[in-house]
């Protein structure tokens, strides 16, 4: 269809289902938007579960799309009454448009920024269609807001329900009598531009993933032989994704072999096998993104050897050989 090709191009991936008597209502958490087209079967309601499912489904953070004739089968016939948080106009016909003629498709005063209206024309001439705005009255005090009005009457409303947003056009977009309603989402760039709107902005938002942070604990300096262990223990993802470690030896003294014993661990070690200073870099991922690498140096040096004489000996007489035993003396 039109408007299948019009979603695809603005690059959403898009799933038809049957028509919606014949629809379950299952597997809605694999989709992000429903766009419900209603022009040709208004006289067949969905399953009253399939209705509860959708009503659910955007509570939870989905999008719905729909248009008429769903306030027709809400309001007229009592035959689809179970959702209707999801059904921002009635149908009752009284103001209804049947076949425009260069109708005003215009933007309501003060709703120009609204995501929905982003790239259309303050006005724009409609020629066919259904269209029927019957406002339709909300118990509570959560409102739509009509964004556009066709020669008057409202035509593109949205809402927000619970953690999810709802779009209504009041026009039978694919209710499609060639002689005298035309084929709206064919005829009109405009219809097809409020449609991948409306997708986007009924869409969940894309959650954001923030970089992890790497950092080294720095270590003390060590004498040169011993085992060196580096933390990264105290790296962090603003998320709480898990994190995975990457650890590089960046520098390491002239004659030094010196090698990390594990490069993906949290708390590696090495050996300072000569006096100098060994460099390590750490870098950390939550999954999905680096963070920015950080640096360490670990200094060793040549400390000093300890001397010990052995025990004190006592001299019984003058002319008796002593021994010295310095052994005991380290490095």
């Amino acid at each position: 269809t039109v408007l299948e090709s019009a979603l695809r191009s603005a690059g959403h991936t898009v799933t038809r289902f049957p028509r919606e008597y014949e629809y379950s209502g299952s597997n809605l958490s694999n989709f992000d938007v429903i766009v419900h087209m209603n022009g040709t079967t208004f006289e067949q309601s969905m399953p009253i579960p399939t209705q509860r499912a959708l009503v659910e489904f955007v509570r939870g953070g989905g999008g719905f799309v729909g248009a008429q004739w769903l306030g027709l089968e809400e309001s007229n016939t009592g035959t689809q009454v179970n959702m209707p948080d999801l059904v921002l106009m009635g149908g009752t016909m009284e103001s209804a448009i049947d076949g425009c003629e260069s109708c005003a498709l215009t933007i309501v005063p003060g709703q120009a920024a609204h995501p929905v209206l982003r790239g259309i024309p303050t006005e724009s001439l409609i020629n066919g269609g259904f269209w029927d705005g019957t406002p339709k009255t909300f118990t509570d005090n959560n409102q739509p807001t009509v964004l556009m009005r066709l020669n008057g009457i409202n035509a593109v409303l949205a809402r927000q329900v619970d953690r999810g947003r709802v779009v209504n056009f009041t026009a039978a977009v694919n209710y499609n009598m060639e002689s005298w309603h035309g084929n709206l989402l064919r005829d009109h760039q405009t219809l097809r531009d409020l449609y991948v709107n409306a997708v986007h902005w009924a869409a969940p938002p894309v959650p954001v993933n923030n970089a992890p942070t790497a950092v080294i604990t720095p270590p003390a300096a060590v004498h040169a032989g011993t085992t060196v262990s580096v933390d990264g223990s105290q790296s962090s993802d603003p998320d709480g994704n898990p994190l995975r470690y990457r650890w590089t030896m960046t520098s390491r003294p002239a004659n030094s072999i010196a090698a990390l014993n594990d490069a993906t661990a949290v708390m590696p070690t090495f050996i300072a096998d000569v006096p100098g200073d060994y460099g390590v870099e750490l870098v950390v991922n939550d999954g999905t993104v680096d963070s920015t690498p950080v640096r360490s140096l670990v200094s060793s040096r040549n400390g000093s050897p300890t001397a010990d004489a052995g025990a004190d000996q006592a001299l019984v007489s003058n002319g008796i050989r002593v021994v010295l035993d310095g052994s005991n003396s380290s490095d």
